[in-house]
């Protein structure tokens, strides 16, 4: 599928508008879109904690008791570690890579953010949102290196931490990848927000699969047949 956009003039040259496939052939408003996505899936990673539990005990005919719905839940993402995760390969570059090739290679690997090191060591995360809001609001030159427009130190978890901790950055920072490093702030992986909703959508499917669209409206009656 190709998008028709009006493209400023000084945005043309920019990679991630050949309209192809990747995950910059957005227009702006489905940008905008994406990100008021991601924000509710995180509010709805963190209501789901809450809400569980009290969804599936209002159905019809009751199902998992609610204490008991809950406490499963928040015991896993305490306890189940975040290399459980089904975490794609990060992109990883050394932070003096030229905006250009990040951007290539973020388009390459249909991913929305590039993990930056110096001398093999977490330095920072440029994210596609760096890119519209940082990079597009200002003056820019594609050959100078991404330590200039990604956002220094970020927060990260261990391979050890429980998934919850992933959960709070995220809520906390409104982040949708949070990276994972070693003892040595070497990067191994990098959480995003999807592989947490794919986690408990797996391991909790009744629980998940029956919650309303919001959340915090619980449903009184069963819909459907």
């Amino acid at each position: 599928m190709r998008y028709h956009v009006a493209v400023p003039a000084r945005w043309k040259h920019f990679p991630f508008f050949i309209l192809n496939k990747g995950p910059y052939c957005e227009t702006t408003e489905s940008k905008v879109s994406s990100s008021t996505s991601s924000a509710s899936a995180l509010y709805g990673i963190q209501s789901m904690l809450g809400s569980i539990s009290l969804a599936v005990a209002s159905m019809p005919g009751g199902g998992v008791p609610r204490r008991q719905t809950n406490m499963q839940i928040e015991e896993s993402i305490k306890v189940v570690e975040v290399m459980a995760l089904e975490m794609g390969p990060p992109v990883v570059l050394d932070e003096g890579c030229p905006l250009r090739e990040v951007i290539q290679r973020l388009r390459d690997a249909n991913s929305g953010c590039a993990l930056l090191t110096r001398d093999g060591r977490l330095a920072g995360i440029f994210t596609e949102r760096d890119l519209v809001v940082r990079v597009l609001g200002a003056e820019y030159d594609l050959d100078q290196p991404v330590a200039e427009w990604m956002t220094s130190n970020p927060d990260w978890v261990s391979p050890t931490d429980p998934i919850r901790k992933a959960v709070r950055l995220m809520r906390r920072g409104g982040f949708r990848s949070v990276p994972v490093v070693d003892k040595e702030d070497r990067v191994v992986g990098c959480v995003r927000h999807k592989d947490i909703i794919k986690y408990l959508a797996e391991h909790f499917s009744a629980q998940v699969l029956n919650l309303p669209p919001d959340p915090e409206r619980i449903a009184l009656e069963r819909e459907g047949g």
